[in-house]
């Protein structure tokens, strides 16, 4: 507010122009040329006649050239000697304009001239922030004796809401003084607070202030906020809090009434904020944990809740936010004496009578017992009651007896996919509508896996599937990205289309055989993926596991690759798919230490990118591709680029001198940068690829069709060809919606001229329709795995 109140003051920033005796321009201080358009030669020597239009409508003098001293200003003397106005020039180019003038007693023959449209417009912004203020808002300025002792304070601007509350109008008020309405605020009141304030600069804060006021002929109390907002001027706020304080006394007076009426109800009462504070409670409760709800400070529902029930703690507290109600919630807390207990809540609106501050009412039952039951039933027969499947207790049994017997599942996926926004549906539509979507979900995920080895609904939202195969993480890969697709179809649900979404969380690690462990780790992995955005997938292995100990193990292990040779580059085949004839390689990097552990690229390529060491590893790959060019017959060889790397000054400069270097083999070497990379380059990085594509060398747009590229975006970089992502040629053999997307992406293709190769073809009919669709290469385990080039 002190900001808008400055606004007030005439602009810093004019023109100054002085005169001699026949009124001409003979100095000029400033920049003339974007206010009048004259040049300060072209007024220089020019008449003051020529600049002003004296006869404009609005203007404040009848001939400013020749009666400089006796212009009529519309305001009063702003301090000794200096006065303000308004005149209208002419612009060079014929246009008029309004400006501010000033001219001071001390140098009658200097006028300064200023914008004034800037200055209106903050005026109006200025009221428009006092007219949005639901709080009363008042401006008043300083009243100075000859001692220069503050003495009182005159009312300068008001609220429509200060206005009406003081019973007055703005033509009445304004100029007036404070003490005039309201003689009682120098002995009783804070006028001398006030004083302080624009003395000092300490704001005035004053919560529950009584005060005997005038106009209204009653005791009032208010909450009131006072601010300097400029030399002299005073900003203030104030708040008639008489009402809620009657309120509360009232309130209070009734408490113990209402404690006695409730204090043998079996179910707990308790009153509660938006932020899970229980300001008052029932004895109830208070034998139920412990907790005594009636000292001074308030107690939090989340100190008690357990870990497992927090997230739906924060469900329940969204719907005292909301102030809805309807629906219990189950909650696990810490009871008295070290127990825990099960409890159901449910959420009633605030009402007046009620006895303490409280956003709402809670009714709270002990359903520890009933819980017991259920849970004991469940376990006996092993089943999940909504989806027919195995339950968590009978899940956990059946993983430990595989983990047990290595033989039987040697390489294995654990996976956990977690219904997206499952609470928010059961609010709108209720238990059943949620049961029915956990039913459907589980029959897609049934589908995607094409019968998993293990399946059980854990708690919740969660799912637990178990993949057991030759490739596991692969397939786990795979699945992954057609459960999510698959749970996005519409479901029917009390007349209304749902739609649904799952995220989903993958562990791979072979060697981690205990089965809590498994499944605590792919819950973990569930929870890392939900954090980076719901339907999406996130891959979790013991060595990327997240933590600084690992990330720093991972380094490690990278740069001792680089070290000691074990960072090699394996070729991938890639043919014609009209006469599966070789046409060249991808350059995929490997950590090779003869042992089979070593991690893959999905885990030590994150690392890589995040620690710097991307920018060596890809020195590597393009070196060791360009020394593979100079011995293999093919037509050429891929290799990835990091857009870590590329951003790099150093590294950018190394490959284009490592083009320029071999331009033979330049038009053989084609570099590769995610689509999504591409939609995000800069002008530097775009240079950067111009610059090899001169020297002959191919940019390739990788994983096409993970991201959301424009045509447009794609003519304009220096792209030469484009390759399919792996989760697109998956499901091209039995999705049509994928097929007319990738028909649709060769056509793109053809008509900007580009390469096409198709990756992850793993059979005949994968690459028939491909081949079909015009898509020239493809590459695939059914073309060949990658392996070391002779």
């Amino acid at each position: 507010m002190a900001d808008a109140v400055e606004h007030f003051a005439p602009p810093a920033d004019g023109l100054t122009l002085e005169l001699d005796e026949e009124c001409r321009v003979q100095l000029v201080t400033g920049s003339p040329q974007q206010m009048l358009g004259w040049s300060i030669d072209e007024l220089i020597g020019r008449p003051l006649s020529d600049i002003l239009d004296v006869d404009a409508p609005g203007a404040d003098c009848a001939d400013l050239a020749i009666h400089l001293t006796s212009v009529q200003f519309r305001e009063s003397e702003d301090h000794a000697g200096t006065r303000h106005g308004f005149v209208s020039v002419k612009r060079r180019d014929a246009s008029t304009h309004m400006l501010m003038v000033e001219v001071t007693d001390e140098a009658p023959s200097t006028i300064l001239l200023f914008d004034v449209d800037e200055l209106l417009a903050s005026h109006d912004r200025f009221q428009a922030v006092v007219a949005s203020m639901l709080d009363p808002f008042i401006l008043m300025a300083g009243v100075r004796d000859d001692a220069d002792h503050l003495i009182d304070l005159t009312w300068i601007d008001a609220s429509d809401s200060a206005l009406a509350y003081n019973q007055t109008t703005r033509e009445a008020i304004i100029g007036r003084r404070l003490l005039d309405l309201y003689p009682g605020q120098l002995e009783d009141g804070p006028l001398r607070l006030y004083f302080h304030t624009l003395m000092t600069g300490e704001p005035t804060v004053l919560d529950d202030y009584m005060y005997p006021n005038e106009v209204l002929g009653s005791e009032r109390r208010y909450d009131i906020r006072a601010t300097r907002a400029g030399h002299d001027l005073l900003a203030l706020t104030f708040r008639d809090v008489t009402d809620a304080f009657r309120v509360r006394q009232s309130l209070e007076a009734s408490e113990e009434l209402y404690r006695l009426v409730t204090a043998d109800v079996t179910d707990a009462v308790l009153l509660v904020t938006t932020t899970g504070e229980v300001t008052w409670a029932t004895q109830s409760w208070t034998s139920l944990t412990g907790q005594d709800s009636h000292r001074d400070e308030a107690t939090s529902l989340r100190t008690i809740v357990l870990p497992e029930s927090q997230a739906r703690l924060t469900d329940l507290l969204r719907h005292v936010t909301r102030s809805e109600e309807g629906r219990d919630f189950r909650l696990r807390i810490a009871a008295a004496h070290g127990e825990t207990r099960w409890i159901s809540v449910s959420v009633r609106p605030q009402v007046v009578t009620t006895p303490a501050h409280g956003d709402c009412v809670m009714v709270v039952r002990d359903i520890t017992d009933e819980v017991n039951v259920t849970t004991v039933l469940e376990e006996q027969s092993g089943r999940d009651s909504v989806t027919g499947l195995f339950n968590g207790h009978s899940h956990t049994q059946r993983l430990a007896d595989i983990m047990e017997r290595p033989g039987r599942c040697a390489d294995f996926a654990m996976i956990s996919v977690g219904v997206d926004r499952l609470a928010d549906i059961r609010d709108a539509l209720g238990h059943a509508a949620s049961d029915r979507i956990l039913r459907v979900i589980a029959a897609r995920i049934l589908q995607a896996s094409d019968q998993p080895d293990l399946m059980a609904r854990m708690t919740g939202d969660e799912f637990s599937v178990v993949i057991c195969s030759p490739q596991a993480l692969i397939r786990a890969q795979l699945f992954a990205d057609d459960i999510i697709t698959g749970a996005a179809e519409p479901i029917s649900v009390r007349e209304a289309d749902v739609q649904p979404s799952v995220t989903v969380g993958i562990f791979y690690d072979p060697q981690t055989r205990a089965a809590s462990e498994l499944l605590r780790r792919a819950s973990l992995a569930l929870k890392h993926a939900r954090d980076a955005g719901t339907g999406t997938w996130h891959v979790e292995t013991e060595l990327a596991h997240s933590g600084p100990l690992n990330q720093f193990e991972l380094e490690n292990l990278i740069r001792g690759a680089l070290d000691n040779g074990r960072l090699e580059c394996w070729f991938q085949p890639v043919v014609r798919l009209d006469t599966r004839e070789l046409a060249g390689y991808e350059a995929l990097t490997r950590i090779v230490d003869g042992s089979n552990t070593a991690p893959p690229p999905s885990v030590f390529v994150p690392a890589a990118e995040h620690s710097r060491l991307i920018t060596e590893i890809d020195r590597h790959s393009i070196s060791e591709t360009i020394r593979r060019l100079q011995t293999s017959p093919v037509d050429w060889i891929s290799v990835n680029v990091s857009a870590a790397s590329l951003a790099s000054p150093a590294f950018a400069e190394w490959l284009i001198d490592q083009v320029d270097t071999h331009q033979e083999l330049a038009s053989r070497l084609h570099l590769e940068l995610t689509e999504t990379t591409l939609l995000a380059m800069s002008e530097s990085l775009v240079n950067v690829m111009r610059a090899t594509v001169e020297s002959g060398a191919s940019w390739f747009a990788d994983d096409f069709g993970t991201g959301f590229s424009s045509i447009a975006h794609l003519a304009e970089l220096p792209i030469q060809g484009i390759k399919l992502d792996t989760s697109l040629t998956s499901k091209i053999d039995h999705s049509a919606r994928v097929r007319k997307l990738t028909r649709g992406v060769a056509m793109l293709a053809q008509g900007l001229d580009f390469m096409t190769v198709a990756e992850g073809v793993e059979t005949e009919e994968q690459a028939d329709i491909l081949h079909s669709m015009g898509w020239e290469f493809g590459q695939g385990y059914l073309f060949g795995r990658p392996q070391p080039m002779p």
